[in-house]
């Protein structure tokens, strides 16, 4: 390749054409030929070579050049279209070197989502629980004719027990990784729905057996915004003013509640409120305790007790293990 043309990008024009470019060559199965580069992307050849140039002397990304035919070295692992949590560290490392700005506080805001979102994924992927997920879906949410199941070694809440459950199915919540079920072992006149969490399972089994009629009617599956089931459960009003630290990380950390946030300003300052009512006080607390210097209550007393007794039973007791 000819070295005597400028790699130096000038323009943010020129960049766009050098990405364009790129991705081209990323798409591709095979090595392409330069006279099909210049029909694509309409560039004459010394054109082609000065893009060639920056991907690869400044971008520093390795290309395969053979007799006239050019492509983008690869890793195994690079045709897939998700980064790793590992990579978004790294990307989110990288960042620290980009002057401070709007575009360098959305890039950040966005690698953390990316980040959250796929150490979530890797820990599903590492429990196996997406096959089931998958297998609810489909047994459970899809079918117009429901059977009863099976829950192999299913773990009760205080670990006590372990033992395999029949069930009659109802609708499998994937926002929390619930499973909404009749126990078809519990003797009792009039059963009531109850509440099965997938990481407690180990397998599924679908029987013969379909569910009882009197079960296939319309149930009252009403969910709060966290996706917890309504039904026979006292509500926890919460109303909350968070300051904009409080509001910044609320929305990385519950960016699907953000339709739920008024925005008040009074005498010049602005509040971003918060008010809905909850089955659970758990998926908050985290938050809560984090940014109370940060947050105002307003007429939530119900739910800072539950808030209270849910830090006295879970998180006091354990600060010994943090030296605290």
């Amino acid at each position: 390749m000819p070295q005597n043309f400028s790699s130096v990008i000038k323009s943010k024009s020129t960049q766009e054409r050098v990405m364009q470019m790129l991705l081209f060559l990323m798409e591709q199965k095979n090595l392409v030929a330069r006279p099909t580069i210049e029909r694509t992307l309409n560039v004459n050849a010394r054109t082609i070579f000065r893009y060639l140039n920056i991907i690869e002397d400044e971008w520093k990304i390795p290309l395969v050049k053979s007799g006239g035919r050019y492509g983008v070295k690869r890793i195994s692992s690079s045709n897939q279209n998700t980064f790793t949590s590992e990579e978004v560290q790294s990307l989110y490392q990288v960042l620290k070197d980009m002057p401070e700005g709007d575009m360098k506080q959305s890039i950040r805001e966005k690698l953390l989502l990316i980040y959250q979102e796929r150490k979530q994924a890797e820990s599903l992927m590492e429990q196996r629980i997406m096959d089931k997920i998958e297998w609810l879906e489909h047994h459970v949410n899809q079918t117009k004719v429901k059977f009863l199941i099976k829950i192999k070694n299913y773990t009760s809440l205080n670990g006590d027990s372990v033992r395999t459950r029949l069930l009659a199915p109802i609708y499998f919540n994937t926002i929390n990784l619930e499973l909404y079920a009749f126990d078809m072992e519990e003797n009792v006149p009039n059963k009531e729905l109850k509440v099965f969490k997938l990481d407690r399972m180990e397998g599924l089994e679908k029987m013969k057996e379909r569910i009882p009629k009197n079960f296939e009617k319309e149930h009252d599956l009403s969910r709060d915004p966290f996706g917890f089931l309504i039904k026979g459960q006292d509500l926890y009003s919460v109303c909350m003013n968070m300051d904009l630290i409080a509001f910044k990380l609320f929305e990385l950390q519950f960016p699907s509640l953000m339709s739920k946030i008024e925005i008040w300003k009074k005498q010049d300052k602005v509040k971003y409120r918060l008010q809905m009512d909850v089955v659970r006080p758990d998926p908050l607390v985290g938050f809560c305790l984090g940014q109370l210097n940060h947050i105002e209550f307003e007429n939530s007393d119900k739910f800072l007790s539950a808030l209270k007794a849910y830090y006295e039973q879970y998180i006091q007791v354990n600060l010994g293990k943090l030296g605290i």
